[in-house]
């Protein structure tokens, strides 16, 4: 396979598991979708709107890049469904110093929260697709584009510094829980914890803090100097596993005192208390896989000069070739080990949500991958969000203007329809304009909700609670403000 081919193609690859549904904030922030929430704070299983929260089917996908794209005059939406022969090939940006892709692929399966009064618990099951490139320079891209057995690059040498990627795939499946650690006056504090096993279905990771090689003619490449890591397993179901952990809380101003409060409890008016505002902070994605054997790993730590003669004639077939050439043509070792281990996409993620009116709600989001700059690991996006919520039981809209990267503004929209239903997107306009497309994304959820404790329906007739409450709220019905929650 021909050099350029290999790189090109696992750029491409990374991208195309990608689309933009990155972190889903249009529904990720709801009050009435724990078993959404819970991915990005699982103190948010605690004090839900949902009494019991299950989730059915879910998928979100998310591709972002800034080196290949769609052009408007060669792709549209209507192309894809009338005549997705006319499509047109991908154009290369090339006003770019550095470039990156980022994959984020979800399939949610059957999951489930449960509110116990002061406690939550919630099971979560699902399968994650996940790439991330970075530090790709524009002289490397040059050989993706026009070859490296184009004449203009013999003897040019060629300096690839920083450059990172990762990805993985592997199924997940967790279980949490959650409690009111404090609930004072107006004031209450919530805590939970995620913590899930990981089975893999394979990884690759490269990291090249240094490597400067040129193209001596059209059969031979020279390595001058390298120093870096690298490790691949062969793809196949149960080839690592891990455990990771989700850890965070919530501190609430509610609008009424909350002591002695139980949501979702007939003692205290089966209901759940409003908020002021809201400020969550949590750590997720913290963890790794670890490969069992057969697997290449190992460093690149020398200034030695490697020649790979006749590269365009190199084929590898699987992940034991690969690590052949490695070691043969950049001077690594191709001996499996037992130290492969891959870390997730570990990040901070912190929101602030405010109450702007009934059913109105503000919120500012915050989540910031950490960089595993010393060892390989998958790097999580930044994303910076701000979206304006508007939230009923059974029906719910948002519009997430999120910044990628700190570079790109995003504008999404999310509709959950009967309570049960979820479509969205963090990128609205791929569907609405016809523009330069540099990814592509949508999620679609299926779930049900039960919104209401099964004790607190009272037979033959309406319940003393119930009715106490009904007679509470017409006395303050002309008072401003929000209806208070019942007295406890």
């Amino acid at each position: 396979m021909e050099t350029r081919k290999i790189i090109l193609f696992f750029f491409l690859v990374s991208i195309g598991l990608n689309g933009v549904a990155q972190e889903n904030l249009g529904i990720r922030l709801s009050n009435y979708a724990p078993t959404q929430s819970i991915y990005l704070n699982p103190s948010n299983i605690v004090d839900s709107k949902a009494f019991i929260d299950i989730h059915l089917a879910g998928v979100s996908v998310f591709a972002r890049n800034n080196y290949v794209y769609m052009s408007a005059d060669s792709f549209s939406m209507r192309q894809v469904f009338r005549a997705p022969n006319t499509i047109g090939m991908p154009s290369f940006n090339e006003d770019r110093d550095q470039y990156r892709a980022y994959v984020n692929a979800f399939i949610q399966g059957p999951s489930i929260s449960v509110t116990a009064g002061n406690h939550s618990f919630a099971i979560t099951t699902g399968a994650r697709a996940m790439a991330d490139v970075r530090g790709l320079s524009s002289t490397v891209t040059d050989y993706i584009q026009e070859g490296f057995q184009n004449e203009q690059f013999y003897g040019r040498e060629t300096r690839l510094s920083n450059f990172r990627t990762t990805s993985m795939t592997w199924a997940e499946f967790g279980f949490a829980y959650g409690a009111i650690l404090k609930k004072r006056g107006n004031q209450m504090i919530t805590g939970g914890v995620h913590i899930k096993h990981f089975v893999a279905g394979g990884g690759v990771g490269l990291r090249l803090n240094d490597w400067t090689f040129s193209v001596a003619d059209s059969s031979r490449m020279v390595t001058h100097d390298i120093e870096g890591r690298y490790g691949l397993v062969e793809p196949a179901w149960k080839s690592g596993n891990g455990w990771g952990i989700d850890i965070g809380f919530t501190i609430k101003e509610t609008l009424q005192d909350v002591t002695g409060y139980s949501p979702h409890q007939k003692r205290t008016g089966c209901k759940t208390c409003d908020y002021r505002y809201k400020v969550s902070m949590a750590l997720i994605d913290v963890g790794r896989v670890k490969f069992k054997p057969p697997y290449w790993t190992d460093r690149f730590m020398n200034d030695s000069e490697y020649q790979w003669e006749d590269y365009t004639e190199d084929s590898p077939e699987d992940a034991e070739d690969v690590g052949a050439l490695v070691a043969d043509e950049f001077g690594a070792s191709s001996t499996p080990t037992s130290n492969l281990r891959i870390w997730l996409p570990g990040a901070l993620s912190t929101q602030i949500d405010y109450r702007v009116a009934n059913h109105v709600y503000m919120n500012a989001s915050l989540i910031a991958g950490i960089p595993w700059r010393k060892t390989l690991g998958i790097q999580r996006a930044a994303v910076l969000g701000l979206t304006p919520r508007f939230e009923w039981k059974r029906f719910e809209f948002s519009i997430p203007l999120t910044l990628h990267e700190a570079r790109e503004p995003l504008l999404g929209a999310m509709i959950r329809l009967n309570g049960n239903l979820i479509i969205g997107t963090d990128h609205v306009g791929t569907y609405l304009f016809q523009r330069d497309r540099y990814g592509a994304d949508v999620y679609v959820h299926f779930k049900h909700t039960i919104f209401k404790n099964s004790s607190c329906k009272e037979k033959g007739g309406e319940g003393f609670s119930s009715l106490k409450r009904r007679l509470r709220l017409r006395r303050v019905k002309k008072k401003k403000g929000p209806p208070p929650c019942a007295k406890w």
